[in-house]
């Protein structure tokens, strides 16, 4: 214990401890800039994926404004075509033929949309096609 203590005391001994001390901060400077850098670079890839979802929500959103207005679109030309097809069915429902109330034109017209109109004359009846 004696030895060690003259060691010390030794400008040889004063100078072992300084490099020592010297190693120790340094050594502990060194993992704390890693981990400080490490904090920052786990910062930086959160703040890039905020950037991410907040573009994906304004995406999404963008999306479902289209999808709301085609559902919009779809359902007024829906109404449309219950329109037409409720006149169209109040026409024939007039019709005096009851056994045979659809004609091939009447089966055309409806996969035509059903169009308003005079209904076209059917194949072999006075101006009708055929």
């Amino acid at each position: 214990m004696l030895a060690a203590w003259q060691l010390l005391t030794s400008p040889l001994g004063r100078a072992l401890a300084a490099i020592v001390v010297v190693l120790l901060v340094g050594t502990g400077a060194y993992w704390k800039g890693r981990a400080d850098r490490a904090a920052l670079d786990r910062s930086a890839l959160l703040a890039a994926q905020v950037e991410q979802l907040k573009a994906d929500i304004a995406s999404r959103e963008r999306i479902a404004a289209a999808a709301r207005e085609t559902v919009a679109r779809l359902e007024e030309e829906k109404a449309q075509d219950d329109e037409l097809i409720a006149g169209y069915e109040d026409e024939l429902a007039k019709r005096e033929e009851p056994a045979c109330r659809l004609s091939p034109a009447d089966v055309e017209r409806l996969r035509n949309g059903a169009a308003p109109g005079p209904a076209p004359k059917p194949a072999g009846a006075p101006g009708g096609a055929g």
